[in-house]
């Protein structure tokens, strides 16, 4: 009788402990899902970000482009940007995206803009080129600067012949 009471007593602790071992377990795998879930938002953040940047970098590019191959003249530079180019004043120009960095005629649906302001220093027309985030952060900001450039263009005097 003294021989089953002890078998008995031995199955019991070992179902406590292999319980014990489940639980261990468990708190493990769910302590790590929690980390790789945190890695995973982390990176989507970071991917979304560096998209913005990339597509702030080609944008600004794109009127540093144009703004050189007008030669820094106003007039050619609102005649290759039109429709979507809009005058703020004082040599400010505006162009503005969708969420999608599609062109967009007004700054009422824009996600995102792209302000220029053109300037002339000596023998030099400079633009400078910002591009914005139009929309607020979760503080209300009215937005946040992506990128800057600024592009110079040589107004040099004709050669003598």
């Amino acid at each position: 009788m003294t021989t089953t009471t002890i078998v008995r007593n031995n199955t019991k602790s070992k179902s406590a402990l292999f319980l014990l071992e489940l639980v261990i377990a468990i708190t493990f795998l769910a302590l790590s899902s929690v980390i790789c879930i945190r890695l995973f938002v982390a990176a989507h953040t970071i991917s979304r970000q560096t998209s913005y940047l990339n597509m702030a970098i080609v944008r600004s590019q794109t009127v540093a482009e144009v703004f050189k191959a007008a030669g820094g003249d106003p007039a050619k530079i609102e005649e290759i940007l039109n429709p979507a180019l809009g005058e703020c004043g004082c040599g400010t120009y505006q162009l503005f995206y969708d969420e999608n960095w599609q062109e967009v005629s007004s700054g009422t649906n824009a996600a995102y803009r792209t302000d220029f302001t053109l300037g002339f220093d000596g023998s030099m027309n400079t633009a400078e080129i910002l591009v914005w985030n139009n929309r607020p952060d979760g503080a209300g900001n009215p937005g946040t600067q992506i990128y800057s450039l600024t592009a110079k263009s040589y107004v040099g005097q004709g050669v003598p012949r």
